[in-house]
């Protein structure tokens, strides 16, 4: 059973953030929403998700990503075709699958999977 694990906070030292973690399953998905949009760019580094980086996709709110400043930066880093380039850049994984999603396409994802569990 595919679950959209859905994060809005920012996950500094949070239990529920490694329990999140540890339950992703093979074709899972995250979507960041609010607050857990500046995580986007520490994500690749965690082992657990370069394990799934094959089957996972993460989705990043667009408006989110906005009001934070972060657009720019986010961009960079998901659209370099080198992940070797940036000292940042060199802990991602290249399999790793990051969408930039507006409100519409969220309610289109949350059809999609068969479950969605928010964390927080």
């Amino acid at each position: 059973m595919a679950i959209l694990h859905s994060l809005q906070h920012s996950c500094d030292d949070q239990t529920w953030f490694k329990l999140c973690l540890a339950s992703l399953e093979v074709g899972d998905g995250i979507i960041l929403l609010e607050d857990a949009v500046s995580i986007s760019c520490h994500l690749p580094s965690l082992k657990r998700l370069n394990t799934l980086a094959k089957s996972l996709t993460i989705y990043v709110m667009d408006v989110d990503l906005e009001a934070r400043g972060l657009s720019a930066q986010f961009k960079e880093l998901t659209s370099q075709s080198s992940y070797q380039e940036t000292t940042l850049n060199s802990r991602l994984s290249s399999s790793l699958k990051y969408e930039l999603i507006n409100y519409q396409e969220f309610v289109e994802l949350t059809l999609q999977y068969d479950k969605l569990v928010n964390w927080a």
